[in-house]
């Protein structure tokens, strides 16, 4: 559970510099997340991904654990937003997402992102959110 070179800080960091909410859950490095993230009111954190993914824009996957690769992606999908999930750990196919109606985006695959251009996909789904901007 030692998170110094986490990468979920880094993008955590990131997230926080552009203006973001992060909601983020992790089964082993809760406690240590807590000490590291939780004097800041832009971070929740959560003991249940599911609870994490409550009125979220995106999943971003940034880790391998069981209980994201066995997730309910009906539950999934009816939590977040808008149907969106970043995987930078290629965990999940793209054609298994976009059955499911995820607009998917993976790190070193190609992406599903149905009838449209990815560029079209991030700037609907970010238009009304001032994360980006």
């Amino acid at each position: 559970d030692d998170l110094r070179e986490a990468p979920a800080l880094a993008l955590i960091e990131k997230f926080l510099y552009y203006g973001a909410r992060v909601q983020a859950a992790d089964p082993i490095a809760l406690e240590g997340a807590k000490k590291l993230l939780g004097f800041d009111n832009r971070v929740s954190l959560f003991d249940s991904f599911y609870d994490a993914l409550k009125g979220a824009d995106v999943l971003v996957i940034v880790t391998e654990w069981p209980e994201f690769k066995g997730a309910d992606f009906n539950q999934v999908k009816s939590l977040l937003k808008r149907p969106v999930i970043f995987d930078g750990r290629n965990i999940f196919t793209p054609a298994d997402m976009a059955k499911q109606g995820f607009d998917y985006i993976s790190v070193g695959k190609e992406s599903a992102f149905g009838h449209r251009a990815p560029a079209q996909v991030l700037a609907t789904k970010t238009e009304n959110s001032n994360w980006m901007n």
